[in-house]
């Protein structure tokens, strides 16, 4: 499935860098493409400073068989929305280098009446590579901390549980940007 994924956004962002551009001077607006998943948008404020929103969804399904367990399946929806600022500290031609404080919230629910949700407040040292004026590619690590709680309720025994973890965690995230 991974693969799939991967030779989909080869494809789109090798057509798009191939396309001739249409206007003469492309605005510095872009759709960014992440992993770990997200999808967002490149919207600079000035000469130094970027903001790059983004968003996250997934969708999983869970089957239960055995001998000792009631067959059963579960899904689970996991949605979430975060914005960046990217503060440009140096360039050398087409590398420029950023540092980026990052908040990310996001919000999960099963259709067993699980719920949770988690923020995360990271920050990152990273570095884009402007391949053309439309198409640049970014990498980027940093230190984070994370807050999440999860609810779920057993309609069997009537028990309600909470559990909250907080977390610090290393980051990393690799990424093209493509601007319109």
């Amino acid at each position: 499935m991974r693969k799939v994924h991967v030779s989909m956004l080869t494809v789109v962002i090798c057509t798009l860098v191939a396309a001739p551009a249409f206007a003469q001077q492309p605005s510095k607006v872009g759709l960014t493409l992440g992993y770990p998943q997200s999808v967002g948008l490149v919207i600079p404020v000035t000469d130094n400073v970027t903001l790059r929103p983004e968003m996250a969804f997934s969708r999983s399904s869970t089957e239960f068989e055995g001998p000792f367990v009631i067959d059963d399946s579960r899904t689970a929806t996991t949605f979430g929305a975060g914005i960046s600022a990217l503060f440009y500290v140096s360039s050398w031609n087409d590398l420029r280098a950023y540092v980026s404080p990052r908040f990310l919230y996001s919000r999960a629910s099963s259709d067993d009446d699980a719920k949770g949700t988690a923020y995360s407040v990271t920050g990152s040292f990273g570095a884009q590579y402007s391949l053309s004026d439309r198409f640049a590619v970014f990498g980027e690590v940093g230190l984070g901390w994370s807050r999440s709680e999860s609810d779920s309720f057993s309609s069997v025994t009537t028990i309600r549980a909470t559990n909250r973890t907080t977390a610090w965690s290393t980051r990393s995230a690799l990424g093209a940007a493509i601007y319109f």
